[in-house]
């Protein structure tokens, strides 16, 4: 049993708004270890959702060496087979933001996401513009919080959570959990909310019990017990 921070919902949730309101560039970035590993599977489900179009991982060679590289396998575990999913690595960070707005540009993916440190205005703003006219999200993983001005249309803050409870076996963890907090966006309150992966549909949702059918009511604060 656990009793996290009061998790604020507000009434229209970018996590349940149709997919062409999650179109555009978005920001991700993990608070540690854990927490970076959730914004790779938050980040890729965003990208993928309600679309069969492969979707494309990317990073520069010198964030692999630093922060480790993507294990296949493990990624299958998103719902994302290898014929859908695309990895692409270059030698410069830039080459990066180039690499992904030619293949928003060639509207062939569902959504592209990229791990990079930094990322400057205009950059972001032709990767926004790109995306919006691929019909495809596009989410940029960030190593730290950012600070400085971009396009980005969301920022999100994903932090690792307990384990939902096990349906069987009050030993054994039950579905993984992620908090998410909505730190920046445009036209919309900032929220937070505790999600689980169903392994059935491949993506998360709101954890059983917080809401029925969706999100509560503003204002009111609810917590998993």
């Amino acid at each position: 049993m656990f009793s996290p921070d009061p998790v604020h919902e507000p009434d229209a949730s970018p996590l349940t708004t149709p997919r062409a309101g999650r179109l555009g560039l978005e920001e991700a970035w993990g608070e540690g270890v854990t927490g970076r590993a959730g914004a790779v599977a938050f980040a890729l489900t965003r990208a993928a959702q309600d679309d069969p179009r492969p979707v494309v991982l990317a990073a520069p060679r010198p964030w692999v060496r630093e922060h480790g590289g993507w294990f296949r396998d493990g990624l299958k575990g998103l719902g994302l087979a290898d014929g859908r999913l695309l990895l692409v690595e270059t030698r410069k960070e830039g080459e990066i933001l180039w690499a992904l707005e030619e293949v928003l540009k060639s509207r062939a993916v569902a959504g592209a996401v990229a791990a990079v440190d930094a990322v400057s205005l205009l950059a972001s703003r032709r990767l926004d513009l790109a995306a919006r006219e691929a019909a495809a999200p596009c989410l940029l993983l960030r190593t730290a919080a950012a600070r400085d001005i971009s396009a980005a249309r969301r920022r999100w803050r994903v932090r690792s959570a307990p384990s939902a409870p096990h349906p069987d076996d009050d030993l054994a963890p039950g579905a993984p959990r992620l908090s998410l907090a909505l730190t920046r966006s445009r036209g919309e309150p900032p929220g937070e909310w505790l999600v689980e992966w169903d392994d059935e549909t491949h993506r998360f949702r709101l954890a059983a019990g917080l809401a029925d059918h969706g999100l509560v009511p503003q204002g009111r604060t609810v917590a998993a017990a």
